[in-house]
């Protein structure tokens, strides 16, 4: 949940106050006050595609580390 919230976080904040040009945030408002919301949109599904990606790997590794606890096995703890 954190790295999805972190991704969040960061186009946000690059978003209101960027300060490199190469910043996905500054991207997508530069391109929306141009009127390219195809680009804008498209820089919004690679920010979702990753977030996405990060929460789908922490998974992953939480999985494989604690294959051993009952809520990652599907029974309940008794």
């Amino acid at each position: 949940m954190a790295t999805v919230l972190s991704m969040i976080g960061a186009v946000v904040s690059q978003y209101f106050g960027g300060l490199r040009a190469t910043s996905l945030g500054l991207f997508i408002k530069e391109r929306a006050a141009l009127a390219f919301f195809a680009d804008s949109w498209a820089a919004i599904v690679v920010a979702s595609v990753l977030g996405v990606a990060f929460y789908l790997a922490v998974a992953a590794v939480e999985r494989a580390a604690l294959h051993w606890h009952p809520s990652v096995r599907g029974r309940r703890p008794e």
